[in-house]
């Protein structure tokens, strides 16, 4: 009769998880000026928009003095948030802005001045974003960097 032995494995996770103080060190971060131009005005915008706003407005000299009707939101990774969508068998291209707050439709009149015809952009009022025929991504991303957004 054998005998069986349970062999035991090392641990693998053991080597995996690094101290508090690796951590802290490895994660230490300074903040970039693009960044911290990016939340003030997101903080601003945020603090103009209720009366007792929880957020103070950070100053910064570089903060934009020009005031739009609407805001475009960045994403979690600081990109704008605009999109290309390909459909109906890749024959139908469009480009799609998300995360619009405020006045959609002042946003598509001031897109007139880039794009060469109206008839082009459409609103989705239920969803705030903009659907614009073609592939214009990287004008319009061009364009919204320029105006501060």
């Amino acid at each position: 009769m054998a005998h069986h032995s349970k062999v035991h494995a090392p641990d693998l996770h053991a080597n995996l998880h690094p101290t508090a103080h690796l951590i802290e060190t490895m994660f230490r971060l300074t903040p970039s000026p693009s960044y911290l131009r990016f939340v003030t005005r997101v903080y601003s915008t945020a603090a103009g928009k209720s009366s007792n706003a929880l957020v103070p407005a950070l100053t910064s000299t570089s903060a934009s003095s020009v005031q739009y009707p609407y805001f475009v939101s960045r994403t979690a990774s600081h990109a704008l948030p605009v999109y290309t969508d390909i459909r109906n068998g890749r024959t139908r291209h469009l480009t799609i802005i998300r995360r619009i707050e405020g006045d959609v439709n002042k946003l598509r009149k001031d897109l007139l001045e880039l794009l060469p015809s109206p008839q082009l952009i459409s609103v989705n009022e239920l969803n705030n974003q903009i659907v614009i025929k073609g592939f214009w991504q990287y004008e319009v991303t061009a364009w919204l960097a320029k105006r501060g957004f």
